[in-house]
């Protein structure tokens, strides 16, 4: 069984893992977070082909000062899940929130066209549209465009792989 991968879905692939390492050169990532990118990064490698038993995921968010009243929180992420799921997205999350209906639903559109939902599992067919790859893409490329103005970076990452699968790789994290 494979993943149903598009070429057109390849750039966003490469994305992902360029985002790792984005991640791996910073110097907030942890050990056991960059073990887990690396992780991750080789099961991204392999597609379309499914990396048994890898669990992991990897990504960032950058939010407003912890004083803001407005602002907006967003963040970039990457996982492959058991049993076969890819999954490459993003939260895009002004705030405050309004209070009327026709108000927060004018939000939630604003929402939507920020953020992509790239989720697909090994074996189906494949989803439908490239949504917001380009955006995504150049975000994630470049989170530096994002962190100003006092904004936080938060580093995401961990990741295991179950031994019966019989895999290894350079810095897995394994469990026992």
């Amino acid at each position: 069984m494979e993943f149903q991968i598009k070429p057109e879905d390849e750039p966003l692939i490469q994305a992902a893992i360029g985002m790792g390492d984005w991640l791996l050169a910073h110097p907030d990532t942890t050990k056991e977070q960059k073990q887990a990118i690396v992780l991750l990064q080789d099961g991204l490698r392999r597609l379309p082909a499914v990396t048994p038993g890898l669990n992991a995921d990897y990504g960032f968010s950058i939010a407003a000062t912890e004083d803001a009243v407005t602002g907006i929180d967003r963040g970039w992420s990457v996982s492959l899940y058991p049993p076969c799921n890819l999954d490459i997205g993003n939260y895009y999350t002004p705030f405050p929130y309004p209070e009327g209906e026709k108000e927060w639903m004018e939000l939630v559109h604003e929402m939507m066209a920020h953020e992509l939902f790239y989720e697909i599992q090994a074996g189906k067919s494949c989803h439908d549209g490239t949504y917001y790859y380009d955006e995504w893409i150049t975000e994630a490329g470049s989170p530096e465009l994002y962190l100003k103005d006092g904004a936080r970076l938060v580093i995401d990452a961990s990741g295991k792989i179950d031994n019966s699968a019989g895999l290894s790789s350079p810095g897995l994290v394994s469990d026992p």
